[in-house]
């Protein structure tokens, strides 16, 4: 009967903790972008207003979206090599998350890191979102 108990204990624990896992980039990626106070502008007098506004629109919504599909991908992939550390197949699946997740960041990070390089060599000015400390 304790085996039973104990056994249910861990798997509840195992839930909690992979879940917590998961849902961490969402709630880091959403406390940043909500302390830059960042919000898009919908009126529109012309078209330079409507590409603000979808430049705009991509840097708050679809970018942050992209980080935590990669860090979900990442840590979805340690996690499926941790739980099953003794079926390879299964391991193996793992490491693809996990060089999948790690080759989305690095493809990211570095786009940007290209992008600013070239606002800083034809002087136009690149934001790069941060999270502002208090």
């Amino acid at each position: 009967m304790s085996y039973t108990i104990s056994s249910s204990f861990r798997t509840v624990r195992k839930q909690i903790f992979i879940w917590a896992i998961l849902l961490a980039p969402f709630t880091i990626a959403r406390s940043a972008f909500a302390a830059s106070g960042s919000s898009c502008s919908n009126t529109f007098n012309n078209l330079g207003d409507l590409l603000t506004f979808g430049t705009c629109l991509i840097n708050s919504s679809v970018v942050p979206l992209l980080f935590a599909v990669a860090i979900i991908c990442f840590l979805w992939g340690v996690v499926m090599y941790i739980k099953s550390a003794d079926n390879e197949v299964e391991r193996k699946k793992g490491q693809e998350f996990i060089i999948w997740g790690i080759l989305g960041l690095f493809v990211m990070i570095s786009i940007w890191g290209l992008v600013k390089i070239l606002g800083n060599t034809f002087g136009i000015q690149t934001v790069i979102p941060q999270l502002q400390t208090h």
